[in-house]
């Protein structure tokens, strides 16, 4: 409940997302960052907020976390539901279980300061 509680209350986007891109998790900042409600999200996949110029670099970057990199935040792009891009910043980690196999992969997603990308 005490985690439950921080998620819902953080100022970043929580997000967690599967190994096939379906949306896991949606907190409330989320909502207010890109637009669709916890409900929408939880029916979409991660690649309905990804510019079709930027999939492929996601995918790699799933890809280097699946074999236990360490990632440091990185600026990127999502798209809100209103059709409009912001730049964010994103800090991915690597769900994993107790084999040590990752089973998914959750981010905290900033809106830039003065975002106009």
């Amino acid at each position: 409940r005490h985690l439950a509680v921080i998620i819902r209350d953080a100022s970043d986007a929580m997000i967690s997302q599967d190994l096939d891109g379906n949306i896991l998790a949606w907190n409330p900042a989320a909502v207010k960052l890109y637009g669709w409600s916890e409900k929408e999200a939880l029916r979409m996949k991660i690649n309905k907020i990804i510019p079709d110029h930027l999939r492929e670099k996601e995918l790699s970057i799933t890809q280097r976390l699946s074999i236990a990199e360490v990632l440091t935040p990185y600026q990127t792009e999502r798209l809100c539901q209103d059709g409009t891009m912001i730049a964010v910043t994103k800090t991915p980690t690597a769900l994993v279980n107790e084999k040590g196999v990752m089973y998914a992969i959750s981010s905290l997603e900033r809106a830039l300061k003065n975002s106009n990308a």
